[in-house]
């Protein structure tokens, strides 16, 4: 079966309808869900760069103000929520608009600890690997308890109070 396509005597097969040609540019993200209007992906200058508010409500609209960390919870106005690079900065992750994520503030803190924690494994793993010797975690060692002279002992035996204590002294 062909296809016939409007204004053209030229015939289509359906399988060639189904492809993209190769001069068709790649889609890029849309504005507030318009697809006649599309703009660059925004890309942070160092891997420290805080995230526009433009952007935030991009990464917002896209994902229907879901949290992703997998509870797919919606975010509630007013609700503390924050842009999580879906590969984090300290794994290798970059600082660009199609890496972000919302999660809610209280998911986001705990996969940045796993995130910490990982790099940490990592690095001791690869040191350990490469024979370099890492100091060992030591911990904080406070000054102690002062020594006290034992109140009582079997050979000794416990001083009271007396009127003569008083005058020995």
């Amino acid at each position: 079966m062909a296809h016939i396509i409007a204004n053209s005597a030229q015939f289509v097969s359906p399988s060639e309808l189904n492809t993209p040609a190769a001069d068709t540019p790649a889609p890029t993200p849309s504005v507030a869900g318009n697809p006649f209007r599309s703009l660059p992906e925004w890309i942070g200058r160092t891997p420290d760069s805080a995230v526009p508010p433009r952007v935030r409500l991009r990464v917002f609209q896209r994902y229907a103000g879901r949290c992703q960390c997998g509870c797919n919870r919606p975010i509630r106005p007013g609700e503390a929520w924050e842009c999580e690079d879906t590969i984090a900065i300290i794994n290798g992750g970059s600082r660009r608009e199609s890496n972000l994520k919302p999660w809610l503030a209280e998911h986001h803190k705990v996969k940045t600890r796993q995130d910490v924690a990982e790099k940490s494994r990592v690095y001791r793993k690869s040191a350990k690997h490469a024979g370099v010797e890492l100091k060992p975690r030591q911990k904080i060692q406070s000054r102690g308890f002062a020594k006290f002279e034992a109140q009582c002992t079997a050979t000794r035996p416990i001083r009271k109070w007396s009127p003569a204590m008083e005058a020995e002294q």
